[in-house]
C-alpha cells in the first residue's frame, strides 16, 4: 500500500457545541461538493465509518419535528476519540489516496481531566479547530449580557487556558468555527456580529495567539444542518444552584409532516482552510523557505526522487484546491475573517 502523509487536527470545544455533528457534516458534504473539482474521500476504517454514519444519523433527526437539545455527540467524560479520513485525487479513473486527515475529538469534560494528554495532541497537531455554540456567544440575557451564556457554554477560559500550555514554535492553523448560526447567517449584519463575537468573547486567547508569527487564525461560521433556525432560550437552575441553559431550535421551511430538508451551508470551508494552509506549507517548506514541519518529518527525504514525486503531487493538488479557492469565504460580511496569516493561504 502507498504511503500516506498526515494531517493532524484536534478539535476544542465544551461539551454540546457541536463537535461530532460539524465533522460527520463536513465529510459527508465535503465528499459531494469536493468531488467536481476532482478530490476524493473516504473514512480510513470501517469504525470510522460507523462512526461517522451514526454522528450523521443523530444530526437528522434534528430535522425531524424539532428535537430538543443539542446533537448527540462523545459524552462528557467519554475518552478523546480519533477518527481518520483518506484524501486523495481521482486521475484516468485511478483513485490516488495520499493524504490522511486525523481528527481528534476531545469531549468536554475530558479536556478538563486529561489536560497534560491534551496539550501533547495540540502540539502534535498542524491544525486547532475551536467549536463554539453561537447562541451562547451572541443572544444576550434579559439584562442586556451575553457573557454569562458565553463562559457557561463555550468555557472560553478553559481554552485558553490549556492553549497557553502549547508549544508554537511550528506554524499552526487555529480555526473559530461558530456553529448553529444559522438565524444570523441569514444576514449581512447577523454575520458581521459573529465575527464582532468571536473577536469579543475570546478577546484574550486572540491577543495570545497573535504574539506568535507562526500561528494564523481565522473566523469560519458553518451551518452543519441548514433549516435549523434559533428559536428561543430556557434558563432554569439546577439542584446545586447552577445556571442551566436550554436553547430550542426549530426546523424551517418544514413539509406537512413537520420535516425539514438537510441543507448544511459553508460546511466544507474548514477542510478548504486547512488544504490550502497546507498546500502553502508544503510549497514553502520544499522551496527551502520554512524549516521542521510537524507533518513533514516524512518529506525530509524528498531531496532524491521523492522531492520530484511530491511535488508531481502538489502540482495536481492545486489545480482542485484552486477551484475549491474560488468558493473560499473571507470577508467579515459573511462572517468569516482572517484575522493573521492570509499570506500562509493559497
Amino acid at each position: 500500500m502507498q504511503d500516506l502523509y498526515n494531517l493532524h487536527i484536534s478539535m476544542l470545544g465544551a461539551q454540546g457545541t457541536g463537535k461530532s455533528s460539524l465533522l460527520a457534516s463536513m465529510f459527508y458534504t465535503f465528499k459531494k461538493t469536493a468531488g467536481e473539482s476532482g478530490f476524493i474521500m473516504k473514512p480510513a476504517t470501517t469504525e470510522d465509518e460507523r462512526q461517522l454514519s451514526n454522528s450523521h444519523e443523530e444530526m437528522l433527526r434534528h430535522l425531524r419535528g424539532g428535537v430538543e437539545g443539542d446533537p448527540i455527540g462523545l459524552p462528557p467524560n467519554a475518552n478523546a476519540k480519533e477518527y481518520a479520513l483518506n484524501l486523495g485525487f481521482l486521475k484516468n479513473n485511478i483513485k490516488n489516496y495520499w493524504l490522511k486527515l486525523h481528527f481528534w475529538d476531545f469531549p468536554g469534560g475530558w479536556i478538563l481531566d486529561n489536560r497534560h494528554e491534551v496539550v501533547e495532541h495540540l502540539n502534535q497537531s498542524d491544525v486547532i479547530l475551536i467549536a463554539i455554540d453561537t447562541p451562547s456567544l451572541v443572544v444576550s440575557d434579559i439584562y442586556g449580557g451575553w457573557q454569562l451564556h458565553h463562559h457557561i457554554k463555550n468555557r472560553p477560559k478553559e481554552i485558553e487556558a490549556i492553549l497557553g500550555d502549547v508549544d508554537f514554535k511550528l506554524p499552526k492553523l487555529i480555526l473559530f468555527v461558530p456553529i448553529k448560526c444559522e438565524t444570523w447567517r441569514s444576514s449581512t449584519k447577523g454575520s458581521e456580529l459573529i465575527v464582532e463575537q468571536v473577536r469579543k468573547g475570546y478577546d484574550g486567547l486572540i491577543a495570545n495567539l497573535k504574539m506568535y508569527s507562526t500561528v494564523t487564525i481565522a473566523i469560519i461560521p458553518v451551518q452543519t444542518l441548514g433549516n435549523y433556525f434559533w428559536a428561543t432560550r430556557d434558563e432554569k437552575k439546577n439542584n446545586k444552584g447552577k445556571t442551566v441553559i436550554q436553547d430550542k431550535f426549530l426546523p424551517q421551511n418544514t413539509d406537512n409532516s413537520g420535516n425539514a430538508e438537510y441543507c448544511p451551508k459553508d460546511i466544507d470551508q474548514p477542510l478548504i482552510y486547512m488544504l490550502s494552509f497546507l498546500t502553502k506549507q508544503v510549497r514553502d517548506y520544499l522551496n527551502d523557505k520554512l524549516k521542521n514541519k510537524p507533518w513533514y518529518e516524512k518529506f525530509r527525504d524528498l531531496v532524491t526522487g521523492r522531492r520530484k514525486a511530491f511535488f508531481e503531487k502538489i502540482a495536481q493538488l492545486e489545480q482542485p484546491l484552486n477551484n475549491l479557492n474560488k468558493k473560499r469565504m473571507d470577508q467579515k460580511k459573511d462572517g468569516f475573517e482572517i484575522i493573521q496569516g492570509k499570506e500562509n493561504f493559497l
